[in-house]
């Protein structure tokens, strides 16, 4: 991957840290994208002194520019193509069913639904043939789980 350009949101722990640091591993420059100032990932990437670059950009994706900005800084970073995109950010919700307010199902559509596809869009105009958009979720799309969702 030398030489590559991937754009990991969601990026500082889990699978996304995962993720983005396999493809620092391998000579991608990662953009890592978090919603909190979270540092420790890329510093772990500069560590390793391959060659790659690595950048953060912090950006909520409930915020409708956060996809603009991100693409944005990537550009700027790393030239004008995006090889890999990897729409990872998530949020989990846990609340009863009766005390669910609107502003708490914008805020999972927003980050779950919304940002992926905005992100994508943003991304589409710098993807180089033959670039890779994957998309995470999680096995609470398949199963539900009490304490991970709206329940009765």
């Amino acid at each position: 991957l030398k030489g590559k350009v991937a754009i990991v949101t969601g990026s500082p722990r889990s699978i996304g840290a995962g993720i983005a640091l396999e493809l620092a591993k391998r000579g991608a420059n990662v953009c890592l994208n978090t919603a909190q100032n979270e540092k420790q990932l890329l510093t772990v990437i500069k560590q390793l002194q391959n060659g790659n670059k690595a950048i953060i950009v912090q950006a909520n994706h409930r915020q409708v520019d956060a996809p603009d900005r991100i693409v944005e800084a990537t550009v700027k970073a790393f030239g004008p193509k995006i090889d890999i995109l990897v729409n990872n950010a998530a949020v989990l919700f846990s609340k009863p069913l009766q005390k669910t307010t609107p502003d708490d199902f914008a805020a999972i559509f927003d980050v779950n639904v919304s940002a992926p596809l905005l992100v994508t869009k943003a991304a589409q105009p710098y993807l180089r043939a033959p670039g890779r958009i994957i998309n995470i979720s999680s096995v609470g799309a398949r199963q539900g789980f009490e304490t991970l969702a709206m329940h009765l």
